[in-house]
């Protein structure tokens, strides 16, 4: 679905390149500010769907319920709490 780019290596060898190497990493740093900035509106559709249906808001709260419960039995048991 999306291309990342994991690494990327710039060799500098005189002043027009060190320029040039500020100037890439200037817009780089401008393309990538608007996905660490915005989240998905993808999962803000989940949200808003399950917080605006009566019955899976209900179901929702059942299970982060039973989640606290499990999570509080296991600190219970480790000696965690």
């Amino acid at each position: 679905m999306y291309a990342i780019v994991k690494v990327l290596s710039w060799l500098t060898l005189n002043d027009l390149m060190i320029t040039m190497y500020f100037r890439v990493k200037s817009q780089l740093k401008r393309l990538a500010r608007p996905m660490y900035s915005n989240p998905p509106v993808h999962g803000a559709r989940i949200v808003a769907n399950i917080v605006g249906t009566p019955a899976l808001f209900d179901e929702w709260k059942a299970e982060m319920e039973m989640m606290a419960g499990r999570i509080k039995t296991v600190k219970r048991v480790t000696g965690q709490m």
